[in-house]
């Protein structure tokens, strides 16, 4: 009995290794150039230990995504229960995309629509994400941080999908992903801020730009 446990844990933990590697690589090098085989050797594993834990590249993404979403989900629960309004719940959001995306090859986002079942389980996580996005866009106008007169099912949907706005945008052609994401973001916020909503907007980019000054300072000492 001892002899399956351990067998369990040293599979357990080389799946764990195989999850990090191939998110790591597909982050950097996109999904195509990524191959099985880079996986494999990479590892120094065997390509039959590989695919006796993944059957194919696909099911290994999947995986990726599925425990990306639920990291998610529990940061946005941690952040929830710890803000003190709902913009700062947004803004931490907005904070952890944008270093997110800075380590994403843009061609990643490009290339899993290629993978119907992940494709399929991104919507899924999606329509999750959505009744959260309208939870909080519901505590804004209790709050008084947004406007009454908005109609937040538009809003909703509009935030939800920006990821989908961002990578069939041609602006993705211009302009690097996370400046376009940033605005895309501070339009949807500022759009639907009252007065005060706009003040905690305001602070929140200037304490943004002395944090990016400060990094910029330091990197041309």
């Amino acid at each position: 009995m001892k002899a399956i446990g351990r067998v369990k844990e040293n599979r357990d933990v080389l799946k764990s290794r195989i999850l990090e590697y191939a998110r790591d690589a597909f982050c950097v090098y996109g999904i195509k150039d990524v191959t099985m085989d880079s996986i494999a050797g990479g590892l120094s594993i065997s390509k039959r230990t590989l695919y006796e834990i993944f059957s194919d590249k696909e099911g290994l993404l999947l995986e990726i995504i599925k425990i990306h979403s639920q990291e998610t989900r529990e940061f946005i629960d941690k952040i929830s229960k710890e803000a003190d309004n709902v913009l700062d719940v947004i803004f931490k959001i907005y904070e952890n995309n944008v270093k997110e995306i800075k380590k994403v090859n843009k061609l990643f986002f490009e290339e899993i629509n290629k993978y119907p079942s992940v494709i399929s389980y991104m919507q899924f996580s999606r329509d999750e994400m959505a009744a959260i996005t309208m939870s909080n866009l519901k505590k804004g106008v209790t709050q008084g941080l947004f406007r009454e007169d908005m109609n937040y099912e538009i809003i909703r949907s509009l935030m939800v999908e920006e990821v989908d706005i961002l990578i069939r945008s041609k602006s993705n052609e211009k302009f690097p992903l996370v400046e376009i994401y940033e605005n895309l973001v501070l339009m949807h916020v500022r759009g639907i801020s009252t007065e005060k909503g706009l003040k905690k907007v305001d602070e929140f980019l200037s304490n943004m730009r002395l944090k990016q000054d400060k990094v910029s300072d330091n990197n041309n000492k």
